[in-house]
């Protein structure tokens, strides 16, 4: 299995994703069913840090969209 890095120390990471908690789209899960792959912003900023990324920039775009800019430390 390849265990090789993705990203150099200074890498940037770039994500544009949902939060689906703090958007409109929660109310449609009542009728699809809730998707386990879900994350808010929070765990995903969280999750970012302890993989050892800084989050530069973060930019909301409304509608629970959002946009980041991490780099690798």
């Amino acid at each position: 299995m390849w265990k090789g890095k993705i990203l150099r120390k200074g890498g940037v990471f770039l994500i544009v994703d949902f939060d689906f908690r703090s958007s409109i789209f929660p109310r449609f899960e009542i009728l699809f069913g809730k998707p386990e792959s879900l994350f808010s912003w929070d765990e995903v900023k969280e999750a970012l840090q302890k993989a050892g990324f800084e989050v530069r920039k973060v930019k909301f775009y409304g509608m629970g969209m959002f946009g980041s800019a991490s780099v690798k430390r």
